[in-house]
C-alpha cells in the first residue's frame, strides 16, 4: 500500500543519502591526515631539536590526531553502520564513542607505563592498541592512494560521489568491500608484526675494516645490542636470551648504545636489569653511553643502576681495551704490548634541548650535553697523541643519534655505533628518520685529505620503545668484526628497507596529498557544474 511505499522511499533516500556525505568527510580527513603528517615531518626535519620545533609539533599532532581519527572511522567503522531502521542513531552513537575510548585509553598508557612497577594488562593492550593504530594508517593510506590514483587514470569518474539511486547503492557496497579488504590486510599486518616482535631478534653479522685496528686485534667482535628499553613490556627472560645471543658469538665486547632504560627505576625494572649481572661474562666489558630515554625517566637514577650492574659507564668518556688484558697480544712483535681499541661515549644529542627542562623531566639538572672535543682531548691525553693522528689505535664511538657522523670522523672515529630509529619502527616514522645521517645499515666516507674510511653503523635497536609493534623494520642484535687495514666491509652491508623506506614514505606521502587533493577538486567543479545546469565541463 500507499505506506510501504513510503518507508521504502524513505530507506532509500536514507541510504542515497549517508554514503556521499560520509566519503566527502573520509576525503577532507583523509587529505587533512596527509598534510598534517607531512607539516610535522618538515618541522622535525628543519627544527626539531629546539623548544620551538617541539611546540609546533605538538600542536600539529592534536589536529592531526583529529582528523586521522576520522579518517580511519569512516573508512573502517561507519561502511559496516546502519543508517536507517530500528536505533540506528544509538547504534552509530555507540560505535563512534567506543571507538574513541578505545584510542585514549590506549594513547593514556603512553605516559602511565613510565611510572609502572609492574606489567598488567592495561598495559599490554593499551600500549600495542596504540602501535596497532600505526599499522592501520599504513594499510589504509595505501589502499586509498592505490584507489585514488585509479580514479585519476580513469578520469575521476562517479565512483563516490554518486548522482543516482543506483551509484548510491554501488559505492555503499564498495565501501563496505574496501574496509572489509583493509581489515584483512590490516590482521595479516598484526600477525607479522606480533612474530617478528616477540621472537627472538635477528642475529645481524658484518666485517669492518679499520685502518688503524692493530693486526693483532684482528677479528676483535663486538656486539651492538641497542634501544633495548627496559620497561614493564620488556621480560627479564628477553633480556636474558639477548645476553645469551651476544655471548654465543663469542664477542670480546659489548656496546649499549642508549635507550637501555625506558621507564623509572623501580621494582620492575630492576628485576629486569637482573640478568646484567648474572649472564655477563666478567671478561666481556659491557658498555653504556645514554639515550634520549634515559633522559626522558631519569638519567641520573639509570647511571646508578647501570653502574651497580657492572656495566661501565662511557657518557662523555672512553675506555681503552688493551689486546693482553684478554690474551691477543703482548707478543714480540711491533707495539702488541701496547695495542688496544678505543671505545668513547657521547652523551645524548637530547641534552642539548632537554638539559635544565625541570618542569618536562626528572632528574633534568643531570642531563648532560654530548661533549665531543672535550672527550677526545681527554682520550689524546691518556694514549699520548691526538685521536684523529694515531695510526695504530682504533676508535670506536658510541652515540645514541645517528647524527653528526662527518664531525666525529673528523675527530678521530673510525666506527660510530649509533641506534635510536629503531629502523623506522612502524609507518609513518620512517620519513622522521630523514633529520639523521641514516635510519638503518652501514655508512661509510672518507674523511678530507686522506684515503682511510670511516664507518657508522645504525642498529634497529634490540626491542624498541613502547608498542610491541613493527612495519618495515625488525629487532637485531648485531654482531662486527673489526678486521685491521683496508678492504670493503662485507656480511650483512646491503640496503635495509627501513633505509630505502624513509625515502619512500616522504614520496608517498606527498604523491597522497596532491592526488586526493585534485580528486576533491574535480568533484567539487563538476558538482559546482551539475548544480548550474552545465551538461559537459571543459
Amino acid at each position: 500500500g500507499s505506506n510501504g511505499d513510503v518507508e521504502v522511499g524513505e530507506a532509500a533516500a536514507a541510504t542515497v543519502g549517508t554514503p556521499s556525505s560520509s566519503n566527502f568527510r573520509q576525503r577532507k580527513a583523509m587529505l587533512l591526515s596527509f598534510l598534517f603528517i607531512l607539516a610535522i615531518v618538515a618541522v622535525a626535519i628543519a627544527g626539531a631539536r629546539s623548544r620551538v620545533g617541539y611546540v609546533a609539533i605538538g600542536a600539529m599532532m592534536v589536529y592531526g590526531i583529529h582528523w586521522t581519527l576520522i579518517w580511519l572511522y569512516e573508512s573502517l567503522v561507519d561502511p559496516f553502520l546502519p543508517s536507517h531502521g530500528p536505533r540506528h542513531k544509538v547504534k552509530r552513537t555507540s560505535a563512534r564513542l567506543a571507538y574513541y575510548a578505545v584510542f585514549f585509553l590506549s594513547f593514556a598508557t603512553m605516559f602511565r607505563h613510565r611510572d609502572g612497577d609492574d606489567v598488567n594488562a592495561y598495559d599490554f593492550m593499551g600500549l600495542n592498541c596504540l602501535g596497532a593504530y600505526m599499522i592501520v594508517i599504513a594499510v589504509l593510506f595505501y589502499v586509498d592512494l592505490a584507489l585514488a590514483i585509479a580514479e585519476v587514470i580513469r578520469g575521476v569518474g562517479p565512483l563516490v560521489t554518486p548522482t543516482e539511486d543506483v551509484e548510491a547503492a554501488e559505492e555503499s557496497e564498495f565501501r563496505k568491500k574496501k574496509a572489509a579488504i583493509c581489515w584483512a590486510l590490516i590482521a595479516i599486518g598484526l600477525i607479522q608484526s606480533a612474530v617478528l616482535c616477540y621472537a627472538e631478534p635477528i642475529i645481524t653479522r658484518l666485517s669492518i675494516p679499520l685502518e688503524d685496528l692493530h693486526p693483532c686485534l684482528d677479528g676483535y667482535k663486538i656486539a651492538l645490542i641497542s634501544d633495548i628499553h627496559v620497561g614493564v613490556l620488556v621480560a627479564k627472560e628477553e633480556i636474558e636470551m639477548t645476553l645469551r645471543k651476544a655471548n654465543e658469538e663469542g664477542v670480546q665486547s659489548m656496546a649499549i648504545s642508549g635507550d637501555l632504560g625506558d621507564q623509572k627505576v623501580g621494582a620492575a625494572a630492576l628485576h629486569s636489569m637482573k640478568p646484567f649481572v648474572d649472564d655477563v661474562d666478567a671478561q666481556v666489558p659491557m658498555l653504556w653511553t645514554s639515550g634520549n630515554h634515559e633522559n626522558f625517566v631519569g638519567v641520573k637514577s639509570w647511571r646508578t643502576v647501570i653502574e651497580d650492574h657492572g656495566i661501565i659507564n662511557i657518557e662523555n668518556s672512553f675506555f681503552v681495551h688493551r689486546g693482553v688484558d684478554f690474551g691477543w697480544c703482548g707478543g714480540a712483535a711491533d707495539g702488541e704490548a701496547d695495542a688496544s681499541i678505543n671505545f668513547v661515549g657521547l652523551a645524548d644529542l637530547s641534552g642539548r634541548s632537554m638539559q635544565n627542562t625541570t618542569s618536562m623531566y626528572p632528574e633534568s639538572e643531570f642531563i648532560v650535553q654530548p661533549q665531543l672535543s672535550q672527550t677526545m682531548n681527554s682520550l689524546s691525553a691518556h694514549i699520548g697523541k691526538p685521536v684523529s693522528a694515531a695510526d695504530d689505535v682504533a676508535t670506536v664511538l658510541l652515540y645514541h643519534t645517528p647524527a653528526e657522523f662527518k664531525q666525529n670522523s673528523e675527530a678521530g672515529s673510525d666506527l660510530q655505533l649509533s641506534g635510536h630509529t629503531h629502523g623506522g619502527h612502524v609507518w609513518p616514522f620512517h620519513a622522521f628518520t630523514l633529520m639523521y645521517d641514516g635510519t638503518s645499515g652501514l655508512f661509510s666516507r672518507s674523511v678530507a685529505g686522506g684515503g682511510d674510511k670511516k664507518f657508522m653503523y645504525v642498529s634497529e635497536g634490540v626491542i624498541g620503545w613502547g608498542p610491541r609493534v613493527r612495519l618495515f623494520s625488525r629487532p637485531e642484535i648485531t654482531i662486527i668484526t673489526l678486521k685491521s687495514g683496508g678492504g670493503e666491509p662485507s656480511g650483512d652491508t646491503g640496503l635495509r628497507v627501513g633505509e630505502a623506506f624513509k625515502y619512500i614514505t616522504l614520496v608517498s606521502l606527498v604523491l597522497g596529498a596532491l592526488v586526493h587533493g585534485y580528486v576533491m577538486f574535480i568533484k567539487a567543479t563538476k558538482k559546482e557544474a551539475t548544480a548550474a545546469g552545465e551538461d559537459k565541463l571543459k
